[in-house]
């Protein structure tokens, strides 16, 4: 179901492949957080937000209509050394909050003042 993706660092998306809604999300290791999402989601516990949106859609289409998929590797994922710069990955997972993301609520990752920074794709290297 997720073989395919790597356990790296980047930006990933559950795709619902009935209406082609979408969360997205970041992690350190993409394949270990896509597992947790799956297990929380067959058990009935995912709780990204308050309103389970993921859950909700899960419980109603099945396992069967979504799928995984890597939005993004983002490597150099440097620590919040300068706390008044977002991180790559939640720079990266803003970018792709702000193009489409059906089932995330909070909309606000990076904040808005950091939003050249996220059109730019800054956390990409030159």
């Amino acid at each position: 179901m997720f073989d395919h993706i790597p356990s790296v660092s980047g930006i990933y998306a559950i795709v619902n492949k009935q209406n082609g809604h979408r969360y997205v999300g970041q992690a350190e290791d993409m394949n270990k957080r896509i597992r947790d999402h799956v297990r929380e989601l067959e058990q009935g516990t995912h709780r990204t937000n308050k309103k389970r949106l993921l859950q909700q859609a899960w419980n109603e289409f099945g396992s069967e209509a979504f799928e995984f998929i890597v939005l993004e590797e983002v490597s150099d994922n440097w620590k919040k050394e300068h706390r008044e710069i977002p991180d790559n990955l939640s720079l990266a997972e803003q970018f792709y909050v702000n193009e489409r993301s059906d089932y995330n609520v909070d909309k606000c990752i990076a904040g808005k003042k950091f939003k050249p920074l996220v059109d730019a794709k800054a956390w990409r290297k030159p």
